[in-house]
């Protein structure tokens, strides 16, 4: 599941999308919509690797930002801009996509000013952008009394795990008279603060009580009997999964289902009956997230908007119970 968490729009009636990039060629066909007839090569790009432990997730955002801009397929005939155009009341100045509330991201923006008309120069960017690219959806702006009409396609790369959460590249056009339209193109990358290594069950944990909530998403289930396991290699596995979850993203005003209240849940002790060192909770409905706290303090949520089913089906996994959930 693929959400983008931004909270407010610059434009009048513009929606949220997620994006990507990479690189290849780029050919023409005569007689196709767009600037210009031409063959045009563009050099390769692949993204950077991490150099290790060393590199934080922001510095791998900037990278990839870098990246997918460079991996834009620029139209025959275009002229890079230095900065936003005036025209239409500055509708190329700012992301529509980049808004309060999402503190994590990179945005690294490109101007260009292309032959031919709004929507051709559009569906021919769309058309050669490279294949690693996802598609998104696009849409229209309507014009407000002191803009232009403003076109929009949004592409996608897939998340990497615990480090960016979002990939994307923005596509807009706006006419710029004269037979001409402005483009601009933005990657823009969500990236993850590091889990803090503090946010991690004691090392006094021995033995983990596993206990299921249906909630009121089967109202006539009947709990299961809670479960305590205490051999060393299995609590050292459900430990090991517990701590590899990554924090999960920032609320950029996620829209999530309805929460049942159903969950699965894991209390970490250092002897049978003793208190919970730690407890994770994975919601099987809502948002799909695992709560987790230290001693009864609450930590920061982990995993992916709608992943604690699949986690919890691997904790269960790992516990060798085979449980059906909710």
């Amino acid at each position: 599941m693929r959400r983008c968490f931004v909270a407010l729009a610059v434009l009048p009636g513009v929606a949220l999308a997620l994006g990507g990039c990479t690189a290849g060629t780029a050919k023409v066909p005569s007689g196709a919509a767009g600037p210009a007839s031409a063959t045009r090569t563009v050099r390769s790009v692949s993204p950077p690797k991490p150099s290790g432990s060393a590199r934080s997730n922001e510095q791998r955002a900037k990278a990839d930002a870098t990246v997918i801009l460079a991996s834009f397929v620029i139209p025959p005939g275009a002229a890079r801009l230095p900065r936003a155009p005036d025209i239409g009341g500055g509708a190329l100045e700012q992301n529509p996509m980049v808004g309060v509330g999402a503190p994590y991201y990179v945005d690294k923006a490109g101007l260009w000013r292309v032959p031919g008309a709004p929507q051709q120069v559009l569906a021919w960017a769309t058309a050669h952008q490279p294949r690693r690219f996802s598609p998104d959806g696009g849409m229209t702006v309507n014009p407000s009394s002191d803009q232009v009409a403003l076109w929009m396609d949004t592409f996608e790369l897939p998340p990497v795990s615990g480090v960016l959460y979002s990939r994307q590249m923005t596509i807009e056009v706006v006419d710029a008279g004269d037979g001409q339209t402005d483009i601009r193109v933005d990657a823009l990358v969500n990236w993850l603060p590091p889990r803090p290594v503090t946010e991690a069950i004691p090392a006094g944990a021995r033995v983990v009580t596993i206990s299921e909530v249906p909630g009121s998403a089967d109202p006539g289930a009947k709990p299961l009997a809670p479960v305590t396991i205490s051999a060393p290699a299995t609590i050292r596995e459900l430990i090991a999964a517990v701590n590899a979850l990554p924090l999960a993203p920032p609320d950029w005003g996620a829209s999530c289902p309805l929460d049942l209240g159903a969950y699965l849940n894991l209390d970490f002790q250092a002897r049978p009956g003793g208190p919970a060192l730690a407890v994770a909770n994975a919601h099987l409905t809502g948002c799909g997230l695992v709560d987790f706290s230290i001693g009864g303090k609450t930590q920061p949520a982990l995993g992916t908007y709608g992943g604690a089913a699949a986690i919890a089906a691997r904790l269960l996994k790992l516990a060798g119970l085979h449980w059906k959930l909710p």
